[in-house]
């Protein structure tokens, strides 16, 4: 019973989790997006390659939050059934994690050959980008702070 239990807790928690942090991602083409080609003042091939990669990633994220909502309710018709396959349910959530842990691993591979691939001056400026996004996620995360702490 007490294995169970945690089980149960472990799961919503994870979902919860993910979630938040999956729900809090703004709609395609907005804010959170990479930054388009033009933004990065890059032209021609690499404006085609970059796009293609800035879709996949908006891509990836959209099927990321489609398949956690649809999590969420999977796990709540579990939880209302008499006898729930928790084990099932553990095994086909780990398989569905490595499943994106992997797609995003070769993704991630793929933007760095790209910048690789660049000038200096160009990689310059998608640094600068990247900089510009990770000051914006900082500046989220200490509102979502700053609201949880507050009474």
């Amino acid at each position: 019973m007490w294995r169970s239990s945690v089980k149960i807790w472990a799961l919503a928690g994870s979902l919860a989790c993910a979630t938040c942090a999956v729900c809090t991602a703004t709609p395609r083409g907005q804010a959170m997006a990479p930054p388009s080609a033009a933004e990065l003042g890059l032209a021609g091939a690499d404006a085609t390659r970059w796009n293609a990669l800035r879709d996949q990633t908006i891509d990836a994220r959209e099927t990321t939050r489609a398949t956690v909502l649809r999590e969420v309710d999977t796990l709540r018709a579990l939880l209302a059934s008499s006898a729930p396959d928790l084990d099932a349910y553990e095994r086909e959530i780990e398989q569905a994690v490595d499943s994106h842990v992997a797609a995003e691993r070769d993704l991630r591979r793929k933007k760095l050959a790209f910048y690789d691939s660049l000038a200096p001056d160009e990689q310059a400026k998608v640094r600068a980008a990247m900089l510009d996004r990770l000051n914006r996620l900082e500046r989220l995360r200490q509102a979502w702070l700053d609201m949880s702490s507050a009474p």
